[in-house]
């Protein structure tokens, strides 16, 4: 196999990895982040020798849209962590205040 075609293939395949993966689980998706990003190294080195094919291109564009969506899911699970996160911090107060005989906040 080229060199430039196994290392599609190995960013291929960290990319679905990383897709696979729960984007809660922060520690996990660091792992697989830069997995992904020594893989897209790897290729980036043999694009000055190597010819892309049409097709090849088309791989590394989805690949490149997967990264996209891949960090937007990210983000997406990040704002709600935070929300519960607020939101278990008002009830706390609030039960806190309950205990304590005073008004909530």
């Amino acid at each position: 196999m080229p060199p430039l075609e196994a290392a599609l293939q190995a960013l291929e395949t960290a990319q679905a990895q990383l897709m696979a993966a729960y984007p809660g689980d922060f520690a996990r998706l660091e792992t697989l982040g830069q997995i992904r990003a020594e893989a897209m190294k790897n290729l980036l080195q043999l694009t000055d020798h190597s010819a892309w094919s049409p097709d090849q291109l088309a791989r590394l564009k989805r690949v490149h849209l997967g990264g996209i969506l891949a960090v937007q899911r990210i983000s997406a699970e990040r704002q709600f962590l935070c929300e519960e996160l607020s939101l278990l911090n008002q009830q706390s107060q609030v039960v806190s205040g309950y205990r304590n005989g005073s008004q909530p906040v």
